[in-house]
């Protein structure tokens, strides 16, 4: 469920809100719950028969996933609802038409979300986005269908992007013969993914199990040079992970700790961790950068500083 919003309140939720009850035109949506729009929910609140407190909770959040009408290529092509849909998905231009970008990022999301991935915004596509509800079973246009899982329908020990799949998760190698040499810098060949791509490797295979199991080092490696967060000889800047989570707002919730205990909740709640270690481990991490994906000894997470994601 999208978090409880408010008067006073700013950002990508108000601005998907905003679209969502046809407040705002095709990309005019301010993103600022101000006295007119809290007046504007309020009156839709009334109109669907909800509590009228001018708060986008749960019920309101709920009622204008019902409301949403079905968004593709061929239908509602140019919408402010095509709009709430580009907001809520992240890393699209606001420009409320379904093209072929659109289209895309929905089909990756809908496979994430173990939905059939047509690429088509339906009733379950757009409960997943608003309230969290999947129906695995159902496609996201209400079409009868088999749907891939979370982590693209691979088992233990199958082979996904070149790598193997363990406890569920895609596992990648840095120095992996496919991508070890490509180079990972602003200016010379000399840097490489395999030895100086470690946080992008991890980051890829959070990316590869939730979100497209055709994205691997290479592609991480290539948006955090294109971002700008390559640094000129010290590896990649901590800020990349953030951005990350960003770029794909539906993504999940970005945690940076230092806590072993939200680790562990992290972990227990179906999380991933990229963990930065320290080398008082009998060498099994590098002296520094960023370790393997959530690695555990013992049943329990090993890690000086991590990034909590899921």
């Amino acid at each position: 469920m999208l978090s409880t919003i408010k008067q006073g309140a700013s950002g990508d939720l108000v601005k998907a809100a905003q679209y969502l009850i046809e407040y705002s035109g095709i990309g005019k949506a301010s993103g600022k719950f101000d006295a007119a729009f809290f007046n504007a929910v309020i009156g839709w609140q009334k109109k669907n028969k909800l509590t009228a407190d001018g708060i986008i909770g749960p019920k309101t959040w709920a009622a204008m996933s019902k409301n949403a009408p079905t968004c593709s290529t061929s239908k509602n092509r140019k919408s402010v609802y095509t709009c709430a849909i580009q907001v809520l998905i992240g890393g699209l231009t606001v420009d409320g038409v379904y093209g072929t970008g659109t289209k895309n990022a929905v089909a990756t999301y809908q496979n994430a979300k173990g939905l059939t991935a047509d690429g088509i915004c339906g009733p379950k596509t757009w409960a997943a986005l608003i309230t969290g509800d999947v129906d695995k079973q159902t496609s996201s246009s209400g079409n009868s269908s088999g749907a891939a899982s979370s982590t693209s329908g691979t088992g233990s020990g199958q082979t996904v992007s070149g790598s193997k799949v363990i406890n569920n998760c895609v596992h990648y190698l840095q120095w992996d013969s496919k991508w070890k040499n490509v180079k990972y810098s602003t200016h010379t060949s000399s840097q490489t993914i395999g030895n100086s791509g470690c946080g992008p490797s991890s980051m890829a295979m959070i990316m590869a199990t939730f979100i497209d199991k055709k994205i691997t080092p290479v592609e991480m490696c290539a948006l955090a040079v294109k971002a700008g967060y390559r640094t000129y000889d010290n590896g990649t800047s901590w800020g990349f992970f953030e951005y990350v989570f960003k770029k794909y707002g539906w993504f999940g919730k970005f945690v940076q700790t230092s806590s072993i205990e939200t680790l562990k909740a992290g972990l227990k709640d179906g999380a991933l961790a990229v963990c930065s270690m320290n080398s008082n481990d009998n060498h099994f991490w590098t002296s520094g950068g960023w370790g393997k994906m959530a690695p555990v000894k013992h049943g329990e997470p090993v890690f000086a500083g991590c990034r909590v994601s899921g």
